[in-house]
């Protein structure tokens, strides 16, 4: 059995490179729940990528699945996001995710 975590990793320019996972799930790669918030702060989101990895807690954090978007191409709301394998073959794996995007410019 695979104990999963989720690695959320922001590709951009310096100020915005972050990452962040959640907790480990012993033993529960079928359905796991991790309900784990993340919160990122974004200064060029023209330039962000972002990339979701699911890995085993194993000694050699085995890559379960991933799936990369770029930053304004995520939208808010509840979302599946359809993840790749390590050749970049979609499989049945999805992660369920809810985003919520603040725009905390005072432009006007």
């Amino acid at each position: 059995p695979v104990s999963p975590f989720v690695k959320v990793k922001i590709f951009g320019v310096r100020c915005d490179q972050n990452e962040q996972k959640t907790l480990t799930i012993s033993n529960n790669g079928l359905n796991p729940i991790w309900n784990h918030l993340m919160q990122f702060s974004i200064c060029i989101p023209e330039l962000c990528l972002l990339r979701f990895t699911v890995k085993d807690n194993d000694k050699s954090n085995t890559d379960l699945g991933q799936y990369s978007i770029p930053f304004l191409s995520m939208q808010s709301g509840y979302r599946h996001i359809r993840l790749l394998d390590i050749y970049n073959n979609p499989t049945t794996a999805t992660l369920f995710v809810n985003v919520k995007i603040i725009n905390t410019d005072n432009a006007t």
